[in-house]
């Protein structure tokens, strides 16, 4: 029976992690300027390791099987992208090819952009490229797990994508994998991969909304998607977000399009929810969200809040949390949109952003709430960062005031002066905002 153990996509990574399970196997992953470092210790591995020689490695072969994307679990919505394959080693005369038969630590890298092709002959990096780490026993196969929005893959098509392996190093019951070590060059070739379906235009309008994220967050994508919602009526919303429940995974990290379902984040209906209803009850309160300790935070049931995380100002709406801390499963958005269908009504009228969001921050940040709870600058900058986020598709990067290195605060005064010089405002037509 094949044994293949599969490890965790290292695009996931923290600095100096252990994880340890109750078998005694333990992760740990360390990053070192570029360079990252994930080990995993074993009591199933072999003490005595087999780590090939250079001679040795320049008869491997890979034989690269189909790429899929699949639910490992059938009743969540989380997939993986798993790239198969079997790895084989030469005869010294080249005339007999055999599976490798010795515990070997292999790494699967995989070119980010269709059709690119990565130099990869002295090192690789997560700008360009992402990986997955199998240990291969049995058989010489392998099976790689990636998260699918790792990959820029083609929505309703198919496209080539350069993949290789890189060995990863035995040493007593532990086997490294290091990103600076260069993948076999024998193994560069270019698979399929198959992008994911598509989707509708509410459910695309659904998906682009942000998740519990200030670093990230976007208020255009927010109000783009509750005003879409809120033009199909209560009912018909309420049964849009349930269809992209049944399709939404939970990858936070994603970098988002709309298009792509494989990079969504169904926590964004937590704040499409806060945003399209109201309790139909004016004397009772949205619920908590109960997806971790929320930084900065007021106390629950603080009433000077009563859309926490959000706070609208001009009708643009701000995320006044950086994130959140949590041990354990967060709380499902299901949860939430059950209170919307028994006891949310929608809101009067869909959003109208003022035109320039820059003022609107600056109006917010003025309040005398908001100074308390974002007073220091770092949180100060990230709702500054969320305003102008709203605009940068409207300004060249090249026009942009140039930063200092050790300088981390946008320039706020020379910011505001680029959008005042845009005459920027809010298109109804287009949802988004525009120059005049």
């Amino acid at each position: 029976m094949l044994k293949i153990t599969c490890m965790t996509s290292l695009l996931v990574l923290a600095i100096a992690i252990g994880v340890a399970s109750a078998q005694g196997d333990a992760s740990s992953y360390s990053i070192h300027g570029s360079n990252r470092t994930h080990t995993e210790s074993s009591e199933s591995f072999d003490k005595a390791p087999h780590n090939p020689s250079p001679q040795e490695q320049r008869r491997l072969r890979v034989q690269w099987g189909k790429a899929s994307v699949a639910n490992p679990r059938p009743l969540h919505s989380h997939r993986v992208l798993t790239v198969r394959g079997q790895l084989l080693i030469a005869s010294e005369d080249g005339k007999v090819v055999r599976p490798v038969d010795w515990l070997q630590g292999v790494r699967i890298v995989v070119a980010r952009i269709p059709k690119a092709q990565p130099d990869w002959s002295k090192r690789y990096d997560e700008k360009d490229s992402a990986c997955a780490d199998c240990v291969i026993e049995k058989g010489g196969e392998f099976r790689a797990d990636l998260e699918p929005y790792e990959l820029r893959r083609p929505v309703g098509g198919v496209e080539l994508f350069q993949v290789a392996l890189s060995l990863g190093t035995h040493s007593g019951r532990q086997i490294t994998w290091r990103n600076s070590v260069p993948v076999l060059p024998q193994s560069v070739a270019m698979i399929e991969v198959a992008g994911p379906r598509p989707i509708s235009p509410i459910l695309q309008a659904i998906n682009g909304a942000p998740s519990v994220d200030g670093e990230k967050f976007n208020p255009v994508m927010l109000v783009r998607a509750v005003n879409r919602l809120h033009a199909l009526g209560k009912e018909k919303a309420i049964k849009e977000m349930r269809e992209y429940l049944k399709i939404a995974g939970d990858w936070y990290r994603a970098e988002r399009n709309p298009a792509d379902i494989d990079t969504s984040d169904h926590q964004c209906l937590f704040l499409i929810i806060r945003l399209l209803f109201r309790p139909a009850d004016p004397t009772e309160k949205r619920p908590h969200m109960w997806i971790g300790q929320l930084v900065p935070s007021p106390p629950i049931g603080d009433l000077a809040w009563p859309l926490f995380p959000l706070e609208v100002q001009d009708d643009v709406p701000f995320l006044v949390t950086s994130g959140a801390d949590l041990i354990g499963r967060p709380e499902h958005p299901k949860s939430h949109v059950d209170w919307a269908e028994k006891y949310g009504q929608l809101r009067t009228r869909p959003l109208h952003p003022g035109d320039n969001p820059l003022l609107s921050v600056d109006e917010l940040l003025a309040r005398p709430k908001a100074k308390h709870l974002l007073g220091n600058w770092r949180y100060t900058d990230m709702v500054r960062r969320q305003a102008w986020r709203a605009i940068a598709h409207l300004v060249d990067p090249k026009d942009l005031p140039k930063q200092s290195e050790r300088c981390a605060t946008i320039p706020w005064t020379e910011y505001k002066a680029i959008a005042a010089k845009l005459k920027i405002s809010w298109s109804e037509q287009e949802q988004n905002y525009v120059v005049k």
